[in-house]
C-alpha cells in the first residue's frame, strides 16, 4: 500500500458523522491514508492484526478460498463503508480475506483508537451497533439461500440485492458495472457455467437484457415472485 495526503474522514465516512467529542483533526491524526490497487490483497484470513480500516473512495471485495483454491465471496464493501471491525472488537484474528477490486483510498485506524471512539460516544457506539446488526442480518439470510434456495433462486436474489444496491425504482433496473458471470458464481456457491446458464434464461423470457458489463432487469416484480417461491415457468 502506497501513503497518501490526509483527507477528510469524518466526512468520507458516514459511521463518523456526528461525533462531536473528535473533530476533525484528532480523527485524521488518528489515521494513516494509503492507495491500493486493483487485485491487491489488504487482510488474509487469520492475520491477526487488529486495525479498522475505512473507504474513503473504490471498492473491496470480502473473499476466501478452500483448501482446493475455491473461491467464495461474501460481499463487496464501497465508498464510505468499513471493514476489520469484528477483529478490532474481540481480538481474534480476521474471519475472512480483503482484496481491492478496483483501485482504492483506505484509512487506516488503530483497535486502541476505534474503541476509544465508541467509548466516546454513546450515539457512535449505537450506529456502530447499527452497522453491525446489519451484516449478521445480510449473512443471516445468504446462509439461509445456500441451503434453503436453488442455484436459479440463489442468482435471482444476487441480482435483486444488486439492484438494492443500484437503487432500482419500479420495474426495471440496470447493473453497470455488472459482475462477471464467474463473480456472481463465487457469491452463490456455484460455477460460472451455472450463472451463464440462467442469466441466458431470464433473457430468454424477456426478464433481462445482458450487455457489455451491464445486466437490465426488465420486470423486477417478477423477479421478486420467484425468489419468493412463485417461480418461473
Amino acid at each position: 500500500m502506497a501513503s497518501q495526503n490526509k483527507v477528510s474522514i469524518k466526512q468520507a465516512i458516514p459511521l463518523f458523522e456526528g461525533i462531536d467529542k473528535f473533530d476533525e483533526f484528532q480523527i485524521s491524526r488518528m489515521c494513516l491514508i494509503t492507495r491500493v490497487t486493483a487485485g491487491e490483497t489488504i487482510l488474509k484470513r487469520n492475520d491477526e492484526t487488529t486495525d479498522v480500516f475505512l473507504i474513503i473512495d473504490g471498492t473491496v471485495s470480502v473473499r476466501d478460498y478452500s483448501i482446493d483454491g475455491k473461491e467464495v465471496s461474501y460481499l463487496e464493501i464501497s465508498t464510505g463503508g468499513i471493514f476489520g471491525e469484528f477483529a478490532a472488537i474481540d481480538g481474534r484474528p480476521r474471519s475472512a480475506s480483503i482484496e481491492a477490486k478496483a483501485d482504492a483510498t483506505i484509512a487506516s485506524m488503530s483497535a486502541q483508537d476505534f474503541r476509544k471512539l465508541i467509548a466516546s460516544d454513546g450515539a457512535f457506539g449505537l450506529r456502530l451497533a447499527e452497522h453491525l446488526v446489519a451484516k449478521a442480518r445480510g449473512l443471516s439470510q445468504r446462509v439461509f439461500e445456500y441451503g434453503a434456495l436453488s442455484v436459479r433462486q440463489r442468482l435471482h436474489a444476487e441480482i435483486l440485492r444488486l439492484c438494492d444496491t443500484e437503487a432500482a425504482n419500479g420495474q426495471v433496473c440496470t447493473i453497470s458495472p455488472a459482475p462477471s458471470h464467474y463473480e456472481l458464481a463465487t457469491r452463490i456457491a456455484t460455477h460460472r457455467e451455472a450463472v451463464t446458464k440462467e442469466l441466458n434464461r431470464l433473457v430468454s423470457q424477456g426478464i433481462a437484457r445482458l450487455e457489455r458489463r451491464s445486466i437490465t432487469i426488465t420486470d423486477l416484480p417478477r423477479l421478486r415472485r420467484a425468489v419468493s417461491g412463485d417461480d418461473l415457468a
